[in-house]
C-alpha cells in the first residue's frame, strides 16, 4: 500500500500524520474496545514466535489486513501506530515498513 492509497482513506489525522493524544501505556484505549482485531483472530496481526516462509507471511498479512479493512475504527488504529511509532504488525491496515513509508512521506494533503 502506498502512501497515495492510504491518503485517499484516510482520516484528515492520519493524513496530517499529526499526534494524537496518546494515554499512558496499560490504559485500555477507548477505539481498542471496538477493534475488529479482538479476540481469537488476533494472532494473524503479529509473526508468530517460530520462523515464518515470506509466502506464508504474505497470507498472514493478507488475512490480517482483510480484518482491518472492515473495522470501524481502522482509522484511530493507524494514528495510534504512527504516534507511538509501532514497529512490529499490522496495525490500521498496515505493516510495519508501510507505515515506516508513510512516516517518511511529506505531512501535506495531496
Amino acid at each position: 500500500m502506498t502512501a497515495d492509497i492510504c491518503y485517499s482513506r484516510c482520516s484528515e489525522e492520519t493524513r496530517g500524520l499529526m499526534r494524537p493524544q496518546v494515554r499512558p501505556q496499560g490504559e485500555q484505549l477507548d477505539w481498542q474496545h471496538r477493534a475488529a482485531c479482538r479476540g481469537p483472530q488476533a494472532a494473524v496481526f503479529f509473526p508468530p514466535d517460530k520462523p515464518e516462509r515470506r509466502d506464508e507471511k504474505r497470507y498472514r498479512e493478507a488475512m490480517a489486513k482483510a480484518i482491518c479493512a472492515q473495522c470501524p475504527v481502522i482509522d484511530e488504529c493507524l494514528a495510534y501506530a504512527l504516534a507511538i511509532r509501532e514497529q512490529h504488525g499490522i496495525w490500521g491496515g498496515m505493516s510495519a515498513n508501510e507505515r515506516r513509508s508513510l512516516a517518511r512521506t511529506p505531512t501535506h494533503c495531496p
